[in-house]
């Protein structure tokens, strides 16, 4: 039988008061919407908020004290909650900041001093729960760990088996993978060896599928495998249920040295391992790891890092660079495959089981035909793609580009409409910021180009104003996004009073964000808001600071680089105008990823300098801004010194044709600025921190001049 939300509540109240648990009373509990994973969407054995409040968001905090009892939302579920809970024994609160910060700042306020506030310790991450401790403490009010959850001793045998899901893991990809665990695991133990830690806790289930090489089957809506592993110098260790697994996959397992358990079966397994271990060793966990593992360990021999794992993983092997799959947690922006693109014309073999191309329809890229035919016929006309070959089509264009060496040929091979642009732009210091050359706008019309018509929800759009909208993405999630559109090029955009009113509402949350813009094509925002940011793709003739995802502080350089790109779409349909997203990243959070600093040594970067030598740039002087950026755009990028960053900052380039043909050296406008996302977690975060869109009006060809 069902209980009422009224009854579930005074129960619990009964268990606060009990001393049972605890050995004074708890005068407030939170139920947070979590899993000992902090996996954003939990699985129905973890739904504790919705049995006890009956409400059915994805985001949601209660919090209950021996009188009333409240829950807290953000706006998009705020309808929802209203209808959904029981208003004589709940009373709904907006969570305005979504961060449970801001809830524990309001308890407190509101609670008396000397007060007992309780959580499960499995429900927040360390980095959480030091930051509750610290607001509480300072009113007095002490936040103790309950080792029992309350709810689930009112849920009892009507709680849901962790069985119930019916996800299932494939090891389709195990034989096809380049890299073994074996081999993974000797880089992160190198890593760990670095650090000085000996044995290292993972909770996260991407990272667990990736290291053990497997990929989720029969998803439905949100991916969660719940899954732990513990690394040591000579042993591996997967907490995993059990019933998921195939024999294939036990085999692969075992003949790889991973002992695998139950998921039930962790805390008690990591309880013997610390009792049989040396009080020396030491255990490595990262922040978003729950507060209950740390409790089981000593303070002596407890680590934070959220890096280790991170250097490997940043770093793709062969494989996973030929084949990026939709069960990639990044999924690169979404083009046509070679084989499934129209823009072809293709056969079978007579004498094999090969595909061949016979030619390419290049007009839609803005490339001359014929010229393009001669070249195709002289060159790769007999094509073959077969298990082998995965080559994209702008792949053979890139080399088609690369086979014109001067950019006064180059704008031959062009159909003259794009011929004219592409000129006009060259010598337009507002839309040729960086200072492209030909081949550079060309690799941009190539990729740009290569959107597919995606199966997008579109974005609702009023003139001037923000529109707030549940955004379905892949896996059938939902983003919450605030989306603008402006009748108005990029320059007069960016003065809109409109653009800035997303960030201006609230400015005590203003102070704690930084904002950033990312400018492309509103194909290319759709595909962002569905995948989130992809960091596969390196431009063929380099970047500022190499291969990543580009923000800056600047609305009007992220508007302007949307315009340029958009000039060169096929069609000027209106779901394909200029766009820029927005990100609003809470500082705590953006601050404790690692982000290199470029120096620029006190030089006049804003004045031209001559070229510089690439083998007179020694390791200490890597770092310096025009150096760095020297090797990036010579295909020269220091892999080995920037693995361990999420990020590089610094100034934009104004001169990059004059760099890559080796006549100057790298110079800036110093109010310009950058940031390259390139590590996997932090593309993870900045995903999360996708707030709005701006979209502007298709410009008009004539603005170029």
């Amino acid at each position: 039988m069902t209980l009422s939300s009224s009854i579930l509540l005074n129960h619990l109240r009964d268990l606060m008061k009990s001393k049972i648990y605890f050995k004074d009373i708890i005068d407030t509990y939170i139920v947070p919407t979590a899993d000992p994973h902090q996996n954003k969407y939990v699985v129905d054995h973890y739904k504790r908020l919705k049995f006890i409040s009956k409400f059915t968001g994805s985001n949601g905090t209660a919090v209950i004290t021996d009188k009333e009892a409240f829950l807290f939302t953000v706006d998009d579920y705020f309808l929802q909650a209203k209808q959904e809970l029981d208003q004589t024994c709940w009373k709904l609160m907006y969570d305005q900041m979504n961060d449970n910060c801001s809830i524990i700042n309001w308890l407190a306020k509101d609670l008396k001093k000397n007060s007992i506030v309780a959580c499960d310790p499995q429900l927040v991450s360390i980095f959480d729960w030091k930051e509750w401790k610290k607001i509480l403490l300072q009113s007095n009010i002490d936040l103790i760990p309950l080792e029992i959850n309350l709810i689930d001793l009112l849920w009892n045998n009507q709680r849901p088996s962790l069985s119930d899901t019916s996800i299932s893991i494939s090891n389709n990809e195990l034989q096809n993978s380049k890299e073994s665990i074996s081999k993974k695991l000797h880089q992160i133990r190198l890593n760990m060896n670095k650090s000085q830690v000996h044995h290292l806790i993972i909770h996260q289930m991407d990272v667990i599928l990736w290291l053990f090489n497997l990929c989720l089957v029969n998803i439905q809506f949100n991916s969660v495998l719940l899954s732990f592993a513990i690394i040591g110098y000579n042993y591996v260790k997967l907490f995993i249920d059990l019933n998921k697994l195939s024999k294939s996959i036990h085999d692969y397992l075992q003949y790889e040295n991973v002992f695998v358990y139950s998921y039930d079966s962790f805390y008690n397994e990591f309880k013997k391992m610390i009792e049989s271990i040396d009080y020396n060793e030491k255990f490595c966990v990262s922040s978003t790891c729950n507060y209950a593992i740390q409790i089981l360990i000593s303070q002596k021999q407890f680590v934070i890092k959220d890096d280790i794992i991170c250097r490997s993983k940043t770093i793709k092997d062969p494989f996973e660079i030929d084949n990026d799959s939709d069960h990639d947690e990044l999924v690169p922006w979404s083009r046509p495959d070679l084989l499934e693109s129209p823009n072809i014309t293709k056969r079978q073999s007579n004498i094999s089981s090969d595909i061949i191309i016979d030619s390419i329809d290049v007009k839609t890229f803005g490339l001359n035909q014929k010229l393009f035919n001669i070249w195709f016929k002289n060159n790769i006309q007999q094509l073959k793609i077969n298990e082998d070959n995965h080559d994209n089509i702008e792949d053979i264009l890139f080399l088609y580009i690369d086979s014109n060496e001067d950019d006064n040929h180059i704008s031959k091979i062009i159909v003259p409409d794009y011929e004219e642009k592409i000129t006009n732009i060259i010598f337009n210091k507002k839309l040729n910021p960086h200072g492209y050359g030909y081949k550079q706008i060309i690799y941009d019309i190539i990729k740009d180009n290569m959107f597919i018509k995606l199966p997008y929800h579109p974005f609702e759009t009023k003139v001037n104003k923000w529109v707030q909208q549940d955004y379905h993405t892949y896996g059938g999630q939902c983003r919450s996004l605030k989306v603008l559109l402006i009748n108005e090029d990029a320059d007069n955009a960016s003065k809109n009073k409109h653009v800035h009113s997303l960030w201006s509402e609230d400015n005590e949350k203003n102070k704690e964000y930084y904002t950033f813009y990312h400018g492309c094509t509103q194909h290319a925002a759709h595909s962002i808001c569905l995948n989130g940011l992809g960091l596969h793709w390196n431009h063929p003739k380099g970047t500022d600071f190499g291969p990543g995802v580009y923000v800056t502080k600047n609305v009007l350089d992220a508007l302007v680089t949307a315009e340029r790109r958009t000039l060169f779409q096929i069609s000027n349909e209106p779901e394909n105008r200029p766009a820029c997203v927005v990100f609003q990243c809470p500082k705590d959070e953006f601050n404790r990823f690692l982000i290199l600093k470029l120096h620029n040594n006190n030089i006049n970067l804003n004045h031209d300098r001559p070229p510089i030598t690439t083998l007179d740039i020694t390791e200490d002087q890597m770092f310096e801004w025009p150096n760095f950026v020297h090797l990036c755009h010579h295909r020269r990028y220091p892999l080995p010194l920037v693995e361990d960053y999420d990020s590089i900052e610094g100034y934009i380039c104004n001169n990059i044709c004059q760099v890559q043909d080796n006549t100057h050296a790298p110079k800036c406008n110093l109010h310009t600025w950058q940031l390259c996302v390139r590590s996997v977690g932090f593309a993870k975060k900045f995903t999360s921190w996708i707030t709005g869109i701006i979209l502007l009006q298709i410009p008009d060809s004539s603005s170029t001049s």
